[in-house]
C-alpha cells in the first residue's frame, strides 16, 4: 500500500508491522511524498548528537563530601593543628610546618589526649553553635577536631617550646623537661637564635648534624640572647662538634645560670692539656658539671697530679679517661685516696703508675668499695703486701666486684684448677678475663694434654700463640 501526496519528490518510508501471531507481515510499505524543499532542513542534514535531554543528562559535577568523621586522617589533622597553634605564637609558616612535622611524639601525644576525651562531640557542638563549622557534619567534626587539638596544645602551657625541642633532635621526655627551665622565652626569640647559630656553625663545615646537635642543645639550655654574648659563646660551640646531648642533658640544665665567659674559660683550660674536638666532646658529654668549675679550681687539680709526678700530656689523658677526676675534691677525695694507697704499702713512686692505669681509682668511694674488698682479700688468705703488689702490677684489681669477679674466679683456681694465691700474686690480671670464655677453655684444652703451665702462660697469649704452642696448631 502506498500514498501518493506528489508526483516531484517521493520519500519511501518501510513501516514494518507486527500481528499478534509474531508473524511479519509481507513487506508493507508505507510511501509519503512531499514538494522539493518542503521537509525541515533538520531532516535533509541530519547529524547524530552527543546531546542528551535534560531528562536523561547527568546532574553537574560536585566536590565529593567530606569522609565521615570516623575515616578522617587524624595525624594529619594534628599537625596541621600544631602548625596553625605555633603560626598564633608568631613564627613564620616555614617554622610552624617544619616543627610540626618533625614533633611526632609531641604531636602524638596531642592526638592521643584528644582522642581520649569524652567530650569530642560536645566540643564539636559547641563549634558548630558558635559558627566554627561549615558543610555537612563531617566537615564540622574535622574542624572541631583541629580546634580541640589547639585548645590541647594552649593547655600544656609551654607556649610550642617542646614541639621546637623535639623538632631539633630532643627526646619527647628531655623537651618537656627543659621547656620549664625556658618558661619565660618566647618561642619566636628562641627560633632566632637556633637559626642564627647554624647560619654561623654551619658554615663551610661537613659535620652539620654533629654540630647542628650541639648549637641546639646548648642554646636551649644557656638562654643566650643573639648579641654580643652569643660571639664569645661560639668558641665553645666551635670547640665541643660533637657532644652527646642524650647523656649530657640531665647535668647540663645547671649551666642556664652560668656565664658565657666562664664557659669559655673553662673550655680554654681544658684544650690548654691536648683534650680537643672528639675528646673534648666525650669529655663534657660524661661530665658536664666540669664547666661548673673555677679555672681556678681545675688547674689545682692539673697542679696536684703534677705534683705527684705527671707531666702534662699525662694528665690530658687521664682528663680525657676519667673527667670526673677533675670535678673531685682535692681535699676531700682526691687525698684520702693517695693516703689509702699509701696506707696498704703504694709508695709514692708508685703512684703515678697505678693512677695512670687506672685514675678511677681516686674517686672510687673507700667505706663502700675499696676498704670491703680489701678485707674479702685479705680474708682469703692475702697479706697486705700481696695487695700493694698486685696492686702495683695492676691498679684496677680493686675495682673488681667481689661476688661477680673475685668469689667465683677464686672459687675455680683453687677448686677446679688446682693453684695456690701465689700464682694470682705473680700474675693479677687473671681477674680481668673472662671466666667462661678464656678461662674455662684454656684450662680444659690444657688438662686434656697433661700441660701445666703458669696462669701467665695460659691466659697471656693471643689465640694464635695458645694454639701454636699448645694445640700443634
Amino acid at each position: 500500500m502506498s500514498i501518493s501526496i506528489s508526483t516531484t519528490t517521493t520519500k519511501t518510508f518501510p513501516i514494518p508491522t507486527t500481528n499478534f501471531n509474531n508473524h511479519p507481515s509481507p513487506k508493507p510499505l508505507f510511501h509519503l511524498s512531499f514538494p522539493p524543499n518542503s521537509l525541515p532542513s533538520s531532516l535533509h542534514h541530519h547529524k547524530p548528537s552527543n546531546k542528551l535531554s535534560p531528562l536523561f543528562a547527568s546532574p553537574p559535577p560536585h566536590d565529593p563530601p567530606p569522609p565521615p568523621e570516623n575515616q578522617l586522617d587524624y595525624p594529619t589533622l594534628t599537625r596541621q593543628a600544631v602548625s596553625e597553634f605555633l603560626l598564633q605564637l608568631g613564627i613564620s609558616h616555614e617554622d610552624a610546618v617544619s616543627i610540626s612535622s618533625n614533633s611526632h611524639k609531641y604531636t602524638q601525644m596531642l592526638n592521643d589526649s584528644v582522642m581520649e576525651l569524652d567530650e569530642l562531640d560536645s566540643w564539636r557542638n559547641d563549634n558548630n553553635n558558635n559558627g566554627g563549622g561549615s558543610g555537612g557534619d563531617g566537615e564540622e567534626g574535622f574542624v572541631g577536631f583541629k580546634e580541640k587539638v589547639i585548645r590541647m596544645a594552649k593547655e600544656k602551657g609551654d607556649n610550642g617550646k617542646v614541639a621546637f625541642l623535639e623538632s631539633v633532635g630532643l627526646s619527647l621526655s628531655s623537651a618537656i623537661n627543659v621547656a620549664r627551665y625556658m618558661s619565660g622565652e618566647p618561642l619566636p626569640a628562641l627560633i632566632n637564635k637556633v637559626k642564627y647559630m647554624k647560619e654561623i656553625l654551619f658554615c663551610g663545615s661537613n659535620g652539620e648534624g654533629l654540630i647542628g646537635k650541639n648549637a641546639r642543645r646548648m642554646m636551649r639550655h644557656l638562654s643566650i640572647p643573639v648579641d654580643d654574648d652569643v660571639q664569645q659563646t661560639l668558641a665553645f660551640f666551635e670547640k665541643v662538634p660533637k657532644l652527646r646531648a642524650d647523656r649530657a642533658i640531665r647535668g647540663l640544665p645547671h649551666l642556664l645560670g652560668c656565664s658565657t665567659s666562664k664557659l669559655k674559660l673553662m673550655v680554654e683550660q681544658i684544650g690548654e692539656l691536648s683534650v680537643r674536638n672528639k675528646k673534648l666532646g666525650q669529655v663534657i658529654a660524661k661530665s658536664p658539671q666540669l664547666l661548673l668549675r673555677k679555672p681556678q679550681e681545675f688547674l689545682e687539680v692539673v697542679s696536684f697530679l703534677e705534683d705527684l709526678g705527671f707531666d702534662n700530656e699525662d694528665v690530658g689523658k687521664i682528663l680525657a679517661r676519667c673527667p670526673e677526676f677533675f670535678a673531685a675534691s682535692i681535699e676531700k677525695t682526691l687525698k684520702k685516696k693517695v693516703e689509702f694507697l699509701n696506707s696498704i704499702g703504694v709508695s709514692n713512686d708508685h703512684l703515678p703508675r697505678v693512677i695512670n692505669k687506672y685514675p678511677e681509682f681516686l674517686v672510687s668511694d673507700i667505706d663502700r668499695t675499696l676498704l670491703p674488698r680489701m678485707s674479702y682479700l685479705m680474708e682469703i688468705g692475702f697479706s697486705r703486701r700481696d695487695i700493694a703488689f698486685m696492686v702495683r702490677r695492676f691498679s684496677p684489681l680493686l675495682g673488681y666486684s667481689i661476688g661477680e669477679v673475685f668469689q667465683p674466679k677464686i672459687d675455680f683456681l683453687i677448686n677446679t684448677m688446682d693453684k695456690p694465691l701465689r700464682e694470682v700474686v705473680d700474675y693479677p690480671r687473671y681477674f680481668s678475663y673472662s671466666l667462661e670464655k678464656k678461662i674455662k677453655p684454656r684450662f680444659w684444652v690444657l688438662k686434656g694434654r697433661n700441660v701445666d703451665c703458669s696462669l701467665k702462660d695460659m691466659l697471656g697469649k693471643n689465640d694464635d700463640e695458645f694454639a701454636t704452642e699448645f694445640m700443634n696448631i
